[in-house]
């Protein structure tokens, strides 16, 4: 770290972001504000789901949720940050954006 400065490294403190190669992600200004500024989501989520080269498209995002039958009733921010922890960063998005749908 430098200076006085020294961590401890755990596992559970370490993450992994995946790199784009050859493309630039769509970057956190471009996330929707509901899931920019949502208290549930870290800033390490928020550059995991900005990492991404596009969103997932209308269609991709009803399918999601008539296949896995969401409800508003669900803590979809939960459930998306869970994802995000596993890496299932595309799966992540579709939770996320399904809460337009929904509501």
């Amino acid at each position: 770290m430098g200076g006085d400065w020294y961590a401890r490294i755990t596992p559970e403190a370490m993450f992994e972001v995946a790199k784009p190669t050859r493309t630039t992600g769509i970057g956190i200004d471009q996330i929707p504000e509901y899931i920019r500024f949502s208290k549930e989501l870290s800033g390490n989520d928020l550059g995991k789901l900005g990492n991404v080269e596009s969103l997932p498209s209308l269609e991709e995002i009803s399918n999601y949720i008539a296949d896995n039958q969401l409800g508003i009733s669900q803590n979809l921010f939960q459930n998306a940050k869970e994802l995000l922890e596993e890496n299932k960063v595309q799966e992540a998005w579709l939770i996320l954006l399904s809460m337009q749908k929904i509501d």
